[in-house]
């Protein structure tokens, strides 16, 4: 019995042929930058504050700005939905018995 191998005995299942390994290797590298690009070049527009005119914001204290934070919760709720499902795809190669 091994460890890594494809037979019914082993522990973990492992193809170890080159091409295996590189299509493991590709499909990793592809995932995390799914996430970073998501993460990092997508949604992070819309973490930022804005300063934007509101009915009303005229009457804004002195030393307070007039600015809201543009869909943090859509941000929020895309982030967690994304990295689940990126979580899930990663889990889902490994396989143990």
């Amino acid at each position: 019995m091994t460890v890594c191998g494809t037979g019914e005995q082993d522990s973990f299942w492992l193809n170890t042929d080159c091409c295996g390994l590189i299509c493991a290797c590709t499909t990793y590298t592809l995932l995390l930058f799914a996430e970073y690009a998501m993460l990092f070049v997508i949604l992070d527009p819309w973490f930022v504050e804005a300063d934007i005119s509101l009915p009303g914001s005229e009457n804004v204290k002195e030393g307070e700005s007039g600015s809201v934070s543009i869909g943090y919760n859509k941000g929020t709720f895309h982030a967690v939905a994304f990295s689940t499902i990126v979580a899930l795809a990663i889990l889902s190669h490994l396989k143990v018995r």
